[in-house]
Parts: C-alpha cells; structure tokens; sequence
C-alpha cells in the first residue's frame, strides 16, 4: 500500500492507505505507549485490516483520530481499541459512511473514553457500522452526529451505547431519515439518557 509507518517510544504514525504488506509490519509491533496518530490515513485495502489490532491494549492515552474519507472496505476497526486506556476517537473527516461493521465494537469497555467525534459525518448505509462501538464506555456524558441527516441499512447503531452509565445526552440534531431493520435498537440501553434528540427526524421506516 501507498503508507508511511514510524514507531517511536511515544507511539506510532500512520499515513496513506493501509494495505497488507503495511498489515504484516502493524502484527510484529509490540504493545504502544502513548497516543498513535492515524490522522492521515485514507482508507484501508482490505477487510479486518485493525480488527482486534490494540484490543486490550492498557498504555495506549490520548484522543485517536482517523483521517478517513472512505474506510473503501469492511470490519476495518472491528473491536480495534477494545478495553484499551485512549479517552478519545474522532474521525473528522468522513462524511460518508457505506462499508459493513466498520466501527463495530471499535471503543466497546473503554472506560476512559469521554468523547466521541464525527462532525461532518451525513450519510450511514453500512449494516452494522457502530454496532456496539461504545458499549460500556462509561465516562461518556455527551455524544453529538451534528450533520447525520440519513441512517439506512440494518443494526447501524445496535446497542452503540449500551450500559454508559453516564451517558446523558444523545444527539442527532440533523438527522431526517432512519431506515433498516433495527437500525437504533436498543441504542442507549441501559445507559442514563435524559435527553435523546432527534429534532428534526421525518421518517422512520424498516422496524427501526
């Protein structure tokens, strides 16, 4: 693939477009210290490429930032900071989201996470894009999708909050259209959301 990878005794940074080659280099890491930067990374060429890669990982800190504008394939962050120490992920780049699972579980028990950014995010067609992907995160207070106008394709959001305990506000301000069979279901199960936010919703369809 067309990357650049760096390890240094603080962390590790990304570049370019991850393929299988830079995959292979990622397996022989050892455990990182410190924040990883993959704020310039495009895309991924292939399925898994991150799936389970710094799951459980207790010395990773900071916000991780993805540049993504397309992930281009699917499961690429499946459970990737699962139980690992990063307080934050935010992909401030993508708009458009149409890959499978891509987020699923990616921050699930994640107990320092406290914030959680996709502001130019508009469009989801990907099943299961954030399955789960901040279950159990329990220092979240608020979430925001400020510009998702259209969710469609089946379990997007299933239980992507499920059990933050302090999770307070959940808000889709922009958001128009959810589409697909139980596309929020069950979304903050188990959380304390006093204030779910959906103003400017207009159709609901498919057993969301």
């Amino acid at each position: 693939g067309n990357y650049y990878v760096e390890k240094t005794k603080y962390g590790l940074t990304v570049e370019g477009y991850i393929g299988n080659t830079d995959q292979n280099h990622m397996l022989q890491l050892p455990s990182l210290v410190g924040t990883p930067d993959f704020s310039k990374v495009k895309g991924f060429l292939r399925d898994n490429q991150f799936e389970y890669k710094f799951m459980n990982q207790q010395y990773i800190t900071g916000t991780v930032k993805f540049g993504l504008t397309n992930p281009l394939h699917n499961y690429t962050l499946k459970h990737c900071f699962h139980n690992s120490t990063i307080t934050g992920f935010e992909c401030p780049n993508l708009v458009n989201l149409g890959n499978e699972a891509t987020f699923q579980s990616v921050c699930e028990l994640c107990g320092n996470l406290t914030t959680v950014s996709f502001p130019l995010l508009e469009t989801i067609t990907g099943a299961k894009s954030f399955y789960r992907a901040f279950k159990s995160c329990s220092n979240l207070y608020t979430v925001s999708f400020p510009n998702l106008t259209a969710i469609s394709g089946e379990q997007v959001f299933l239980e992507a909050f499920y059990g933050c305990g302090h999770l307070s506000n959940l808000e889709f301000d922009s958001l128009e259209t959810i589409s697909g069979y139980r596309a929020c279901y069950r979304i903050g199960y188990q959380s304390h959301i006093s204030n779910l936010s959906f103003p400017n919703l207009e159709t609901i369809t498919g057993k969301s």
